[in-house]
């Protein structure tokens, strides 16, 4: 049997409003006066946890969060089938699951990691995954009303959601106000703009993307290409989907140079390196029917004929000295 540990942070003592819409969850349940009690939990509002000794969650009370050390709460059912469709990368069919937990488990939000808050976050991600991104802003907008409870190594993914929430909306003051609140000061004037703070690769990558569509709507599409491709070899594009996002779209931008300037080689044959990786890494061997001239090696120039080298002029003998 699988379990979550919680460590509860929360203080005070509410009023009990609501249940769970899925059965209860068994858990063990540790007072700080080191008393131990075996119940099932119905639900949680900030500053207290509704405990009952009944598996239908008859009798429940309240137990203020305050009193409690942790809790030793077993996982819902179709919880592991979830996480390990979402490993595998399907993400419709995850989404479908983490999305019926999440509102099963919705009255758990208030737990520091619970179930509740870790469906939602990883309905989101799923969303994020999918390119659903309007789906996922507005979903993101109803969750502000239930603002998930999660600790600091589920929050960095949150965070990351903001983001692509933002994106959804297409609110390009607010997409530069996020990116740039990540941004480190400049240690050099030469660079084309501020590098990212010190984050895991992942969340570098994803933010090297963000900011590139921001370029691109403020209308700076070279430094947007900067950043396709830092988003691109970040983390080694560990990430599929992000990588083929930002590939498709130096593609696009490049295809659009070479359009306007056709003669250019400099342009051409970033193009042309751009559309093999995608061929290679995105495409599975082809690359869309627009950008398939991109895959033709400009021509190189031919090479120009060295000068002879002139032959040595022999010195003509100086009169002796007198």
């Amino acid at each position: 049997m699988k379990s979550t540990h919680l460590i509860l942070l929360l203080a005070g003592t509410v009023m009990w409003t609501g249940v769970l819409r899925a059965e209860p969850l068994q858990a063990t349940i540790t007072l700080k006066t080191g008393k131990v009690t075996a119940g099932f939990v119905t639900g949680a509002e900030p500053g207290s946890v509704l405990i009952s000794l009944q598996p239908d969650g008859g009798g429940a009370f309240a137990v203020p969060t305050e009193q409690i050390a942790d809790i030793n709460m077993d996982e819902p059912k179709d919880w592991s089938t979830a996480l390990a469709t979402f490993s595998a990368g399907r993400y419709t069919e995850a989404e479908g699951l983490f999305a019926s937990l999440a509102s099963e488990y919705d009255k758990l939000v208030p737990l520091t990691d619970s179930y509740g808050s870790l469906a939602r976050l990883y309905h989101f991600r799923c969303l994020k995954q999918l390119g659903k991104l309007e789906d996922l802003s507005s979903t993101l907008d109803k969750q502000l009303a239930n603002p998930l409870a999660l600790g600091n190594f589920y929050q960095s993914y949150f965070d990351d959601i903001k983001g692509w929430a933002i994106l959804g909306k297409k609110d390009w003051l607010a997409l530069g106000s996020y990116v740039q609140s990540y941004e480190q000061e400049q240690l050099s004037s030469s660079l084309p703009q501020k590098p990212f703070q010190k984050l895991p690769e992942s969340r570098r990558a994803a933010l090297s993307f963000l900011r590139a569509t921001w370029h691109e709507s403020q209308g700076n599409p070279d430094l947007a290409l900067v950043d396709y491709n830092r988003a691109v070899t970040f983390d080694f594009g560990a990430d599929r989907s992000l990588r083929a996002k930002a590939l498709s779209a130096a593609l696009r931008i490049l295809a659009d140079k070479v359009e306007k300037k056709p003669t250019d080689k400099t342009i051409r044959q970033r193009a042309y390196a751009t559309a093999i990786v995608y061929r290679d890494l995105v495409g599975a061997g082809e690359v869309p029917e627009a950008y398939k001239p991109l895959l033709v090696k400009p021509a190189e120039e031919p090479k120009k004929a060295e000068p002879e080298t002139p032959k040595e002029v022999k010195e003509e003998s100086k009169p002796a000295a007198e």
